[in-house]
Formats: structure tokens, C-alpha cells, sequence
């Protein structure tokens, strides 16, 4: 048995070996296009300060105006199993390798589940086999989305971990089970955690009634497994609050997110769905295209897909079959909620997402309703594995319970020779190839009419999405037939085994291996693709010279207009940069008001003074322009570089202020006579939120010239700004205001108001200052204190069931003992 354990998870080893072997032998790195546009930057950024300041980084300067690290959001940064390989290797390659790692983790974990079920090995295999490969997981690599992939990788685990607790009845492992429910939490994507706590909270209820139903728990002892599920819960979530609740106060609070969920409600949430023409492609593959490389055939309603949801047609027949034929518990009870997952992925396109949107708590917060139904390919894996166990046990069975009747002397009874799952996997299969039939003949102008009458709620272009279908046909027709045959050659196998006990284990699970391998290793393989970092981050001469620059005078930013580099790209050397298109999701929303990202022309494109207030001093441009406020600096490759003389300093003095209100603000700063004004300008009156307890000095303060402040030892959250300000007046930093900030000086407080919108400035004297800025994270190390405490709460708890425990085991093992010698 260790030894065919050994065999089951070396092969997907090697496969896993194979499949990444052009990555994983290389120094490239995985490509994603979310790990392009901003993962790269994310990993780099997280690598590097922690390597030089040998500190945890609290505040992102460099992209978006500045935004907060922990609460915003960057990535897997404190996911036990991501960040070794984060600190220890070079960002293009932990990122990748990282993803690779829970491939394989979730095809060992699916393997675990099943031998807990009481499969066979060879099903085990199988049904670690088919999740590891499946599409749905594998396609997510071109996407860049890791935080997804390490979700499914570990939901096996976490469920064999609460079946057993479910099982055992022991507290300690349902302490175990909460140790893993915070390793889920940390994989840092709480959104598809979210989604996976439904799951596991749906099992633990169908395990809990189930056990009342058939009188294998009492009413006492299930409130007794109640609580201990409800106090595992707790722990796992008061493990990583820390994790939990600085982003959750942050996306309630301040992040954009929540400004667009406010606008657009359940339009949001309804966004990047699963439409029904796309279900057709979870069971016959390509039926809507991809938008893959040069390919560009997604015909779909959504804007575009990069993800396959390809279930394997194989595993979805096995999984129908052994759905009707065994009728085992746990399969309707996984057939049930991948109803309910579909019902949801689906959105609006049923009635049923309404009543799901306004009952179930947070899912307001969230889009992308299609994520849940990331979840069914591990309930089709599990009656895929279910069907294949059965097939080949059936034949054994039989045989030995024939010899077993006959050395009784007895006759035989002859079995039926068509057991029922022999019956549903030919009947499904014939089902299955009868619709691929009708698709095939009428599938083209039936997609043609499906575009041209269903609602177009995302206002695609449809004529280039018939173009894209016309493209698509012929692929879809060549792959669907394929995972038909194959579909097909594996049932025959099967029922094949049914019928005779002549063909092998060995050779049935060799074969099945095959055809589960061809089928999805097809699918998955255009995913996976490794490519020199140098493509997609070579290092432009302009850098050097913006580098000098910043070297010698201190932060500034550089605007960059299009087909010039990303902001996440120079921002991965250290600068900070400003963008038409900037890419985070998680910013804070009033740096996206006051750029105006959301509207057409941003308020970056259509007022300058705007650039000013946000300190960009560097334009670049794939060609020359003609603009009165830049000055020509040179050209740099394919750039041309630009710098701009009225912007502010990242730190400069202010004598003349307003107080406004926040939304008067962004409208004054707007205003042609507050722009233009020879008095009152933007250049030289702060306008401030608040009341500041200072007044403004009585002079004529369009006569004195403004301060310049030196920014010393910036390490990002925590920095100086040296300044001698001519008149009383306020500090201003072209840095986004945070509630989290704080301002001190020789030890005494400052108070820090938002100004211009979106900035910070701290009321000064005259005199020289150095005013010392630093991110406090008031609300992170309370969070994180509130999680050592239950840490140390579950640690206590686990050793004294774990002493208790094996104390009691013994007593039962000597009572036992002792009651055989009395016998």
C-alpha cells in the first residue's frame, strides 16, 4: 500500500515536472497577464523592501499616490507556503513556482479526500489526476491569478480535515481543522475564501443532519459538534485577523471598490458572470472560444475570457452516472450545491441571484458571481472517482463473492449483468453525443442568434463577436469530437471492467490515466506559458537618468502616456509613476476622484494643474509634443522625455489656505478662476478639510515665495521632511492622506488634514522644521495581538485534548488489558 501511495503521487510529480518542465529548468519566468500588469511589481516591491529594510512594508508609495500594502492588498504576503520562495528567490521566479506548487498540492490533497472516502487507489489516483489537470484550475496561470489557484488547491485539504473532525469527534481535530482554515484565509484571496467557506459550512450541516437523521448523533452531542465547528471557525478567523480586518475596514471604507459597488449595486456584483453560452464550454470544450495569445475566437457575452471553464467531458459523464446509479449521499449532496454554484455563477440570467444578492451577508461587496462555480470541478472530480472506483471493484466483487458461494458448496446466483452505473454511463455518454451532434450541425447560427437577441448587458461589439465565432467554429468542432472519442474510449473501458473481471486494475487505471491526461493536458498546455522577463520588463535607458534625478533631489513622478511603459513597470525600479490607465482595483478612492480614472476626459487629461498638485515632474512620450508647460529634456531610446517646471515639489509651503469641504474641493480645483486667478490659485492657497487651529499670516502672501521641503531617510512608511518655512503656514505632501499617518516633531504630535483632496499637509511655524511622517498601523497591531492571543488560545487548548486525549486512550487501552486477563 505505501508503496502504490509512493507510485499514485510520484506520477503526478513527474507530470507536474513535465508540464512546467520549460519554466521550472529555466530562468523565466510564468507569464499572467495580471502578474504582468501588476503581480510582478507586487512581489518585487514586497522582495526587495524587505531585503534592504529588514521590516514588513506598510505603505506603497509608488503607484496610485501611495496606497496601504496590508489593507490594499498585495498579494499572498503572508501565506506560509508563498512566502519563503518570495523572499529567497527572484520575484519572476517565486511568483511562477509558487503556482506550480499548488498544482500539485491540490492534486496530493484530492488524492488524500478520496482515500478518506474508502476508494481505491487507483480511483484516488484518477480523481487527484483529473483536478490537478483540470482547465478550470491550469488556465488561471495565463490570467496571473494565483490567489484562485491556491484556494482550490487547498479546499481538499480543508475538507478532509473537517470530515475527519466530523468523523473522529474529537476536539483537537477540529482544532486541526481550524489551523487549516486559517492557512485558507492567508492564501490572501477573500473573495474565492469566502465562496469556499460556503462550501465547507454546507458540509458540516449536511454531516450534522445526516448524523440526526439516522440517529447517529444524539440531539445533545449535535449541538455539542455544533459549537465545536462554530469555535473552530472562530479561531481560524481570530488566527488572521490580522489578515481579515484592516482589508475588510479598508474595502468598506476608502478603497474605490466600494465607490463602485455604492454606483452600480447589483449591476456590479453581476459583472464577469458565467453566461449561459459559456456553461455549454464546461462540458464540450472551446464551445465559446478564448481570447488565448493570437487566437482572440471568445465570442461570449463578457468582454473578453482568458480562462478555460472546461469541467473534462469525461468527468462530467462519470460524475452524471455515479450521480443516479450509486446514489451516495455525499454525491447528491455535491450534485446539490453545484446546482446552487451554477444558479449563482449564472447572475441575472436567473431570478435566483436576486433572492441570493439580497439574503446572503457581503455578497454586495463582491463581482465576478462566475468565481463560485470555481468549485464544481471538485464535486465532478469526487463522482468522477466515485463511478471508476465502483467500475472496477464491481467485476472483483462478483468474482470473489462467486468463489465465496461455491467452496459453501451453494449455487451461485448470477448477478445482473448490467448494474446500474453500467446502464448511466452508456446512456449518458449517448445523451452527451447526441447534444455535441445537434451543436455541430446547428450550433453556428444558433451562437449567431443567441448574440443578436440576448441581452447585451456589458455592450459588446456583436458584429466582432460573430466574426470571433466564425473563427471559433472550426475549433470548437475539432475539440469537442476529440474529448468525444476519448470520452467515449474510456467509458468502453469501464464498461468493458463491468463486464469481465479479464482486464486489470493496472491496466484500466494506466489506460483511464491516459485519457484523462491527453484530453486535459491539451486544454491545458497553451496556458502554461514561460517567457524571457526581459520581454515583458527590460530596464529603458530613461530610467538611469530619472534615477539620477530622484537620487540627487528626491521623489517626484513621472507621468507616462500610453505605448510608453506601464506605472507598475517603473515603478518596479523605484519610482513613482502616474498613468490613463492605471491597474490595482484596491486604490483609495479619492486618489481615483481626483485623477478622475472613471470618467472621460480624466481630470489628469484634462486639466494640467492637476499634474502639478501630483508632483509629476517627468512626462514620457512615444513622440515629440507641443505643450507651452513642458520643457524638452531629451530622447531616450524610443522616448521622448519631458519635464514639467509647475510642479510642485513632493514637499513644499503653503501661506494662503481655504477650508472647503471635501467635494467643494475637487470642484474648485477644476475652476478656471481658481487656476488662472492672479490672487487665489492653486499654486499658491491650500485648500484644506477640517479647521485647522492656525491663521493665515496677515501679509500679502502672493508676495512670498514658497518653501521647498527635502524628503531624508524615505523608507516608504516612514520618512523626514526638512523645511524652513519664511511665514506660518502649512507643510504640504503630495502624498495620498490616510487616516493611518501620523506627524510628529521633536517628539510632539502634528495633526495631518487632507488637502487638495487627496494629499497631506501639517500646520507649521515659522522657522526650520524636520517634520517626521511615519504609518502607524494603529489598527494592524491591535489586529495582530488580537491574533497571537488566539493563537496561544488554540495552541493551549490543542495540547491539553491532544494530553487528555492519549491519557484517555491509554486508560482504555489498560482497562481492556485487564478485563482480557480476567476472562
Amino acid at each position: 500500500d505505501k508503496v502504490s501511495r509512493i507510485w499514485a503521487l510520484g506520477v503526478m510529480l513527474i507530470l507536474v515536472l513535465v508540464l512546467f518542465g520549460n519554466f521550472i529548468f529555466s530562468d523565466k519566468m510564468l507569464f499572467g497577464t495580471d502578474f504582468v500588469d501588476i503581480g510582478y511589481y507586487e512581489v518585487e516591491y514586497y522582495h526587495d523592501f524587505i531585503v534592504e529594510n529588514h521590516s514588513f512594508p506598510l505603505w506603497d508609495p509608488h503607484i496610485h499616490g501611495g496606497l496601504p500594502f496590508v489593507e490594499g492588498m498585495h498579494g499572498a504576503i503572508f501565506f506560509p507556503l508563498t512566502v519563503p520562495l518570495r523572499l529567497l528567490l527572484p520575484p519572476h521566479r517565486s511568483f511562477g513556482l509558487s503556482e506550480v506548487l499548488y498544482i500539485l498540492l491540490a492534486g496530493w490533497f484530492m488524492y488524500l479526500l478520496l482515500r478518506y472516502y474508502r476508494l481505491g487507489r487507483g480511483a484516488s489516483f484518477l480523481g487527484g489526476l483529473a483536478y490537478m489537470l483540470n482547465p478550470i484550475i491550469i488556465s488561471l496561470l495565463y490570467a496571473g491569478h494565483d490567489g484562485k489557484i491556491s484556494v482550490m488547491a487547498l479546499l481538499p485539504f480543508l475538507v478532509w480535515l473537517l470530515e475527519r473532525a466530523m468523523a473522529k469527534k474529537r476536539v483537537r481535530d477540529f482544532l486541526f481543522f481550524s489551523l487549516g482554515y486559517a492557512l485558507l484565509i492567508l492564501t490572501v484571496h477573500l473573495h474565492v475564501v469566502y465562496f469556499a467557506s460556503w462550501l465547507l459550512g454546507a458540509i458540516f450541516l449536511f454531516r450534522l443532519i445526516r448524523g440526526i437523521v439516522i440517529k447517529q448523533y444524539s440531539v445533545k452531542k449535535s449541538i455539542v459538534y455544533l459549537l465545536l465547528f462554530v469555535m473552530a471557525i472562530v479561531l481560524g478567523l481570530g488566527i488572521t485577523t490580522f489578515q481579515i480586518y484592516p482589508p475588510y475596514k479598508y474595502l468598506g471604507n476608502y478603497s474605490v471598490r466600494t465607490a463602485i459597488t455604492e454606483q452600480h449595486g447589483i449591476q456590479f456584483s453581476n459583472s464577469w458572470r458565467l453566461n449561459l453560452e459559456g456553461l455549454v464550454s464546461t462540458v464540450f470544450p472551446d464551445f465559446v472560444g478564448i481570447d488565448l495569445g493570437k487566437r482572440q475566437t471568445y465570442w461570449g457575452r463578457n468582454v473578453f475570457r482568458l480562462n478555460s471553464m472546461y469541467l473534462g467531458l469525461l468527468s462530467v459523464i462519470l460524475a452524471i452516472a455515479a450521480l443516479f446509479a450509486l446514489k451516495k449521499p455525499i454525491l447528491k449532496f455535491l450534485a446539490g450545491y453545484s446546482l446552487f454554484a451554477i444558479t449563482y455563477s449564472l447572475g441575472t440570467q436567473t431570478p435566483l441571484f436576486y433572492i441570493y444578492y439580497y439574503l446572503i451577508p457581503q455578497v454586495k461587496k463582491f463581482r465576478g458571481p462566475e468565481m463560485l462555480f470555481f468549485f464544481v470541478p471538485f464535486a465532478v472530480v469526487i463522482g468522477m472517482a466515485f463511478a471508476i472506483d465502483y467500475a472496477i471493484k464491481y467485476a472483483s466483487e462478483d468474482h470473489n463473492e462467486q468463489k465465496h458461494i461455491k467452496s459453501k458448496g451453494k449455487i451461485p446466483k448470477k448477478k445482473s449483468k448490467n448494474p446500474a452505473l453500467f446502464r448511466w454511463i452508456l446512456w449518458t455518454a449517448l445523451g452527451s453525443t447526441a447534444v455535441l451532434l445537434i451543436l455541430s450541425i446547428i450550433g453556428k447560427p444558433l451562437g449567431i442568434w443567441w448574440l443578436k437577441t440576448a441581452p447585451n448587458f456589458q455592450n459588446v461589439n456583436i458584429q466582432s463577436k460573430m466574426a470571433a465565432l466564425n473563427r471559433n467554429f472550426p475549433i470548437f468542432l475539432r475539440s469537442a469530437w476529440i474529448a468525444m472519442f476519448l470520452s467515449w474510449t474510456a467509458a468502453g473501458i469501464l464498461l468493458w471492467r463491468m463486464k469481465t473481471k479479464k482486464l486489470a486494475t493496472a491496466a484500466v487505471v494506466s489506460i483511464l490515466a491516459i485519457i484523462v491526461i491527453v484530453d486535459l493536458w491539451r486544454i491545458d498546455k497553451p496556458f502554461v506559458v514561460p517567457v524571457d522577463m526581459e520581454k515583458y520588463f527590460p530596464k529603458p535607458p530613461v530610467v538611469d537618468y530619472l534615477k539620477e534625478q530622484w537620487d540627487g533631489r528626491g521623489p517626484f513622478r513621472t507621468l507616462c502616456l500610453p505605448q510608453t511603459m506601464s506605472y507598475t513597470h517603473l515603478a518596479s525600479f523605484g519610482l513613482d509613476a502616474v498613468t490613463f490607465s492605471e491597474l490595482h482595483g484596491n486604490q483609495l478612492r479619492w486618489y481615483d476622484e481626483f485623477t478622475g480614472r472613471h470618467q472621460q476626459p480624466q481630470n489628469i487629461q484634462k486639466y494640467f494643474n492637476f499634474w502639478d498638485i501630483l508632483n509629476i515632474e517627468y512626462v514620457l512620450s512615444p513622440q515629440q509634443l507641443n505643450m507651452d508647460n513642458l520643457v524638452f529634456i531629451g530622447r531616450y531610446g524610443n522616448f521622448w522625455l519631458y519635464r514639467n517646471p509647475f510642479a510642485f515639489p513632493r514637499a513644499r509651503s503653503f501661506h494662503k489656505w481655504e477650508t472647503t469641504s471635501h467635494d467643494a474641493a475637487l470642484q474648485k480645483l477644476k475652476s478656471p478662476f481658481f487656476i488662472q486667478d492672479s490672487i487665489s490659485n492653486y499654486q499658491n492657497t491650500l485648500l484644506i478639510e477640517g479647521k485647522p487651529d492656525i491663521s493665515i499670516p496677515a501679509y500679502d502672501s502672493t508676495s512670498v515665495r514658497y518653501a521647498v521641503g527635502k524628503v531624508v531617510d524615505n523608507r516608504d512608511d516612514d520618512f523626514y521632511v526638512e523645511i524652513d518655512m519664511p511665514r506660518d503656514g502649512f507643510l504640504f505632501v503630495s502624498q495620498n492622506w490616510y487616516p493611518e499617518w501620523s506627524a510628529e516633531e521633536n517628539d510632539k504630535q502634528l495633526p495631518i488634514f487632507r488637502a487638495d483632496y487627496s494629499f497631506m499637509a501639517v500646520p507649521l511655524e515659522r522657522g526650520s522644521h524636520k517634520v517626521h511622517f511615519y504609518y502607524q498601523a494603529a489598527l494592524l497591531k491591535k489586529d495582530i495581538i488580537i491574533s497571537i492571543v488566539f493563537g496561544v488560545i488554540l495552541f493551549v487548548v490543542l495540547v491539553i485534548s491532544v494530553f487528555f486525549g492519549k491519557t484517555k486512550e491509554r486508560d482504555g487501552t489498560k482497562n481492556e488489558k485487564r478485563d482480557k486477563n480476567r476472562r
